[in-house]
């Protein structure tokens, strides 16, 4: 079983521990937007969605939530 402990809510938060999770919403269209959770497994996929956000959130075309820290409970 997998749990979720909040890291942060600052979208350019340095993280060191991997992997963890980032949680933003995707707006397809005005009003109409999904929760998305995207699994980061390194500092190179970390860098290349804070590029994308970047892009994105000034168009509306997504909404940034926070990073979650992983905890694998056996």
């Amino acid at each position: 079983m997998m749990s979720e402990e909040l890291i942060s809510f600052r979208k350019d938060y340095s993280i060191s521990s991997f992997p963890v999770a980032v949680k933003f919403y995707q707006c397809l269209e005005i009003g109409r937007c999904t929760l998305l959770s995207r699994l980061l497994h390194s500092p190179q996929e970390l860098r290349a969605f804070q590029r994308e956000l970047t892009t994105r959130e000034p168009h509306g075309e997504w909404m940034f939530l926070a990073y979650y820290e992983l905890d694998r409970a056996d």
